[in-house]
């Protein structure tokens, strides 16, 4: 293809969720989600106050340049439904015509005029969104919306390639409906150096510091596609005990469940570690298609059904007693 490729940058998962509210950010274009929760005290809209009101609330804008005369009501008001879709309430508008905020909300930033449009960097013709809710919603929304505005107003450059190595992502996420942790990658990757202790001396009940323990995992990136992840994995058997107790299990169902590993690691292992590429995601990239199933060898419909080997389908007595294999299907008439 004749592309030179620079030294890929790195950049932490925090920073991406921040900046770009996905952990698998697409750098081609700007769009970047920038916080101002100490702004938005001084505008009076209901809707930020509520937001700054709950655990974790933030509100969050991105600067779309020269939006004003792209963001017709008809194209905003479809903002709304999508950014619901990930639990927000909605997405407040408002467009920058003249030196001056116009349309949706802007009878409320009038307090924050200079220092919102010094903030965003804004210029005349822009428009700006908005999100308020707690941290995960409001990442997770307008991060989806930065890619929806980008695709369909056109902010995506063509023929560009942006690669970068994404990092320290947290080892557990807290479900508060399950009230339990998940592991963020697998259960055996481990903590940087740094935050092993932490992880041995992290208290299950102490929800925002497990949660906070970063782990040694990695993702390669390229145009906002997850081609390449992997981890470094415990070799300690005391950090994989602590890592089965975060994630609610006893010492006796870690054994019946992983005897196998917890064995083998009280004889000691080397730190090992590796990378697994998703070679059909890059392939996607280079044939121009934003859709996998393009350039998969055999695709499955929808129905999990492979056309090209017609798979699943029935198996013959015979291959079933030879992998000692008894169906309970009861046969069709």
């Amino acid at each position: 293809m004749g592309v030179e490729l620079a030294e890929f940058p790195r950049m932490t998962y925090r920073e991406a969720m921040d900046r770009y509210g996905i952990d698998r950010p697409d750098t081609r274009f700007d769009l970047e989600l920038v916080d101002i929760s100490d702004l938005a005290p001084k505008t009076g809209f209901g809707v930020f106050e509520e937001a700054l009101l709950k655990p974790k609330g933030v509100v969050k804008a991105i600067r779309v340049p020269g939006a004003a005369e792209k963001f017709s009501r008809k194209v905003t008001d479809k903002f709304n439904p999508f950014a619901q879709q990930f639990g927000a309430g909605g997405v407040p508008t408002v467009k920058y015509v003249g030196g001056e905020f116009t349309t949706g909300i802007a009878k409320f930033l009038g307090d924050i005029k200079h220092e919102l449009v010094e903030r965003l960097g804004l210029e005349d013709g822009d428009a700006v969104v908005f999100g308020a809710d707690t941290y995960s919603i409001v990442t997770k929304a307008l991060g989806e919306l930065r890619l929806k505005i980008a695709r369909e107003h056109g902010y995506i450059p063509e023929d560009k390639w942006n690669f970068l190595w994404v990092y320290d992502f947290p080892m557990f996420e807290y479900d508060e409906e399950t009230e339990r942790y998940y592991a963020l990658h697998h259960p055996f990757t481990a903590p940087t150096k740094e935050e092993a202790q932490r992880l041995m001396d992290a208290d299950i009940k102490d929800i925002d510091t497990v949660e906070s323990i970063l782990s040694d995992g990695y993702d390669m990136i390229c145009n906002g596609s997850e081609i390449g992840g992997g981890s470094i994995r415990i070799h300690d058997q005391q950090v994989q005990s602590k890592v089965f107790e975060l994630l609610g299990l006893s010492p006796e169902e870690a054994k019946l469940k992983f005897s196998f590993l917890l064995d083998a690691l009280s004889y000691g292992a080397p730190p090992h570690g590796g990378i697994a590429f998703g070679l059909d995601r890059l392939v996607m990239h280079l044939v121009g298609t934003e859709n996998i199933r393009d350039v998969i060898a055999f695709p499955k419909s929808l129905t999990g059904v492979d056309l090209m080997s017609e798979a699943p389908n029935v198996v013959d007595a015979e291959q079933l007693k030879e992998l000692h294999v008894e169906s309970t299907a009861e046969a069709s008439v």
